[in-house]
């Protein structure tokens, strides 16, 4: 945002993560270790050091998030926002994106690990049903991420009332870092655009899904969903 020069935001950061880290089975259990430490310093190292040494803050989205308790070990500093999405907005999204259905992204996508109930379910689901799964084992993880860390350093609230921004959420983003937030006029402008939208492929908003889609939903994330104050 060209009204917060303290701060350098990025969607895609570079350089990209892939490796296998990304689709093992950490998502639910405390993945700090050697190997993700030296992975996260690998791919970001550099990046902090020169926006230190230029007083910088740097926020980066999604790009090694299943690296949290490491980032968390490594730099006391860090702070974490659990921005969260209604699953079946989440499940629309991935379905119309044609996500576990040949994707090319599919490879650096999670799968559940052998003691994950669903393991023993996979081969025989369908794309709705590994993306309901994808939705569930992505906020379980942040969920008991955010449990060992201090409140100080976290946010946590829901992707619609982030663009909403009569809600001032925004605000609560900048004050977590000690930076000075844009006025409302400045917010209004971003937060009102949409961005990485899809256009291509039909699948229903969930006020049309079927009682079967709804269930299938339930049955996998129901826990999670109540959880986060989800119907």
């Amino acid at each position: 945002m060209k009204s917060c020069p303290e701060t350098v935001a990025t969607h895609e950061p570079r350089p990209h993560v892939k490796d296998p880290l990304r689709t093992r089975p950490y998502y639910l259990e405390n993945s700090d270790s050697p190997e993700s430490r030296r992975t996260f310093q690998e791919f970001r190292a550099w990046t902090l050091w020169r926006l230190k040494q230029r007083g910088l803050c740097y926020v980066e989205l999604n790009g090694m998030k299943f690296y949290a308790h490491s980032i968390a070990a490594v730099m006391p500093r860090a702070r974490f926002v659990f921005i969260h999405r209604h699953p079946a907005e989440f499940v629309r999204s991935g379905m119309r994106r044609g996500w576990y259905d040949h994707h090319p992204a599919d490879g650096n996508r999670l799968t559940p690990r052998p003691d994950d109930p669903a393991a023993s379910k996979w081969s025989e689901w369908q794309s709705l049903e590994k993306i309901c799964w994808l939705w569930d084992a992505t906020n379980r993880y942040f969920l008991a991420f955010l449990a060992t860390i201090p409140r100080e350093r976290q946010l946590s609230f829901a992707f619609d009332d982030l663009m909403n921004f009569e809600t001032g959420h925004y605000r609560d983003l900048f004050t977590l870092v000690d930076v000075k937030p844009p006025s409302v006029d400045e917010a209004r402008e971003v937060l009102t655009v949409r961005h990485n939208s899809q256009d291509s492929a039909e699948f229903p908003e969930y006020d049309r899904w079927s009682n079967g889609q709804r269930h299938t939903l339930h049955a996998i994330a129901g826990d999670t969903m109540r959880e986060l104050g989800y119907e």
